[in-house]
């Protein structure tokens, strides 16, 4: 049989589209599944997997796993991880037969709970061992959850990041930060489930769009699969000032970790807007992220036409490469303690965030506050809020940015009013009138566009 990248010329040439599996796992993660089903998503295959058969039949997803029937009996593992790993790992030929033909798989579950926590590190290995790009988001528990289930967390996640090679970790206390007092529990997570759709979304534009530059599965393979740990996010912006409004909500999604990205060695990231998105547009852009990456990542950059966004730009990126937050620190207690600081200097990737945000996002509040302490192995990202004033933890030890990352990020913010800034210092209030109309790019794509 011929093969479809060797015809000859007048053959039909046959695309193989890249396929992508989404499996949530456990009562969490089978709910995000659901959720994500409920808006239409095509070209994904969902998988719901489970102990718990009742909950299993109530779910939507086309595929569904029962795991470890004869460890459970389809009557759920009790909050027990080590029951959820066993059961995978009863019903492995299973999943095995699910995920196959993958070639990028997503996971999805919340962690703390037993059949989530204990089965996704084991789908994890078995989409890593057919080959395909695995990217896990979970959710960690809040911090007024029990001691057990944030030790549950902790140690299984682990296990998920040895197999992952992109792992995001919500903290769902970063929920109660960002969502609106009156937003009801499911639509909480909706908004939580928003990373992930995201991250679907984001992947299979790129796989599918055509445009003037286009980035293939073998780009994003190699990179996500080599790099050290990735991240993927999504910036959209309108109006004369569009590529920077994109760029900035990118790089500050309010549920992700403060991305390190002086320290990516990659970078994939692709501008779809209409044909009227200037070329000049798309290579200041371009040379802002290089500048800010200390010139040492390989940037591959994308670039499709979609006249529905008419002023619009919707920018995709994935950085590969960076430091990964360890995962001991999850949940960890205020007090400073002296075997913390022991280990904050023997881990040269270590770093942590906290991103204080209003109760409520509706209601119009000024100050946002971004405290960030990193080892002194790192250097430090600063960008000025929209709305209010970013203030850096002051500490002496941080390496400072490069002059010309200084001067990109000036001229680059520069449009949005918010030049001036000097990284890693107290920064002034912004006072212009345009900040008004866009202050709102800190609030979840899932509430801002109502979908």
């Amino acid at each position: 049989m011929k093969n479809s990248l060797t015809q000859k010329i007048g053959d039909e040439i046959v695309y193989n589209k890249p396929v992508i599996k989404v499996i949530g796992l456990g009562g969490g993660g089978g709910n995000a599944v659901s959720r994500m089903i409920s808006r239409n998503f095509t070209e994904v295959d969902f998988i719901a997997a489970n102990t718990d058969s009742q909950a299993l039949k109530s779910n939507s997803a086309p595929t569904k796993l029962l795991i470890g029937p004869g460890i459970t009996r389809g009557m759920g593992c009790g909050g027990n991880p080590e029951i959820g790993e066993l059961a995978a790992l009863e019903s492995e030929s299973l999943i095995r037969e699910a995920l196959q033909g993958a070639d990028i798989v997503f996971l999805t579950a919340g962690m703390g709970g037993g059949t989530g926590s204990g089965a996704i590190g084991v789908a994890a290995k078995i989409a890593k061992d057919l080959g395909a790009v695995t990217i896990s988001v979970v959710n960690t528990p809040f911090s007024f959850e029990s001691g057990k289930r944030i030790t549950n967390a902790r140690t299984y996640l682990n296990k998920l990041a040895a197999h992952s090679d992109t792992l995001i970790a919500i903290p769902n206390d970063q929920l109660l930060k960002i969502v609106p007092r009156d937003l009801s529990l499911k639509e909480s997570f909706e908004i939580a489930d928003d990373v992930l759709r995201q991250g679907v979304l984001g992947i299979s534009q790129l796989l599918t769009g055509v445009g003037e530059i286009n980035v293939d599965f073998s780009h994003i393979r190699n990179m996500m699969m080599n790099g050290g740990g990735s991240l993927l996010t999504i910036g959209y912006g309108k109006g004369p000032n569009k590529v920077s409004m994109a760029m900035y909500q990118a790089l500050n999604h309010p549920l992700l970790e403060h991305l390190p990205i002086e320290n990516a060695t990659g970078m994939i990231v692709n501008f779809t807007g209409d044909e009227n998105l200037s070329f000049r547009e798309v290579v200041e852009g371009m040379g802002y992220l290089q500048q800010l990456s200390n010139h040492q990542a390989e940037i591959i950059p994308g670039q499709i036409v979609d006249n529905r966004l008419q002023d619009e730009v919707e920018i995709i990126l994935i950085v590969t490469g960076m430091a990964s937050t360890p995962l001991e620190s999850l949940n960890t207690k205020p007090e400073v303690k002296k075997n913390s600081l022991e280990r904050e200097k023997t881990s040269p990737k270590t770093f942590y965030s906290n991103v204080a945000i209003p109760d409520s996002i509706s209601h119009g509040e000024e100050t946002k506050v971004l405290e960030t302490v990193l080892s002194s192995t790192e250097p430090m990202r600063s960008m000025q809020s929209i709305d209010g004033p970013i203030i850096p933890t002051p500490n002496t030890e941080k390496k400072e940015f490069s002059a010309s990352a200084e001067a990109a990020f000036e001229t680059f913010m520069s449009p949005l009013g918010l030049s001036g800034y000097t990284p890693a210092s107290i920064t002034k209030n912004v006072e212009n009138s345009d900040t008004d109309k866009i202050q709102d790019l800190d609030i979840p794509t899932f509430i801002r566009r109502k979908m």
